[in-house]
C-alpha cells in the first residue's frame, strides 16, 4: 500500500532531496536519535499509515523502519509541491 509513495521518499532521502523541519531536530536530541535514524528508517521502511493533516490540508505518511541500531522507529513525512521529501516528526515505538 502507498508504494509509489514510499519509492518517491527512498529515492529523495538517496538524493538528499529532503527537508527536516526545525522542531524535529530537538525531538530527535530528545529521543536519542539522529537524521541517519531517519535516513536508514525510510530506506528500509513501509508505510504503516497515511493520515489527513488539517493544518496543512494534506496528507502525511507514518512510515515504521529501523533505526541505526536495528530499533524500530517511525517517521511521519510528506511529499511536498516540489517532490521533496518533508521530515514532520520521529518517534520511537
Amino acid at each position: 500500500m502507498y508504494s509509489k509513495v514510499l519509492e518517491k521518499m527512498q529515492r529523495c532521502v538517496q538524493q538528499g532531496q529532503y527537508v527536516v523541519r526545525p522542531h524535529v531536530h530537538k525531538r530527535m536530541r530528545n529521543r536519542g536519535l539522529a537524521i541517519k535514524d531517519v535516513e536508514r528508517a525510510i530506506l528500509t521502511g513501509r508505510i504503516i499509515e497515511r493520515q489527513w493533516d488539517n493544518t496543512y490540508q494534506e496528507f502525511k505518511y507514518i512510515v515504521r523502519g529501523m533505526a541505526m541500531s536495528g530499533d524500530e522507529i517511525e517517521v511521519a513525512a510528506k511529499i511536498d509541491s516540489t517532490d521533496a521529501t518533508i521530515i514532520i516528526t520521529i518517534y520511537r515505538t
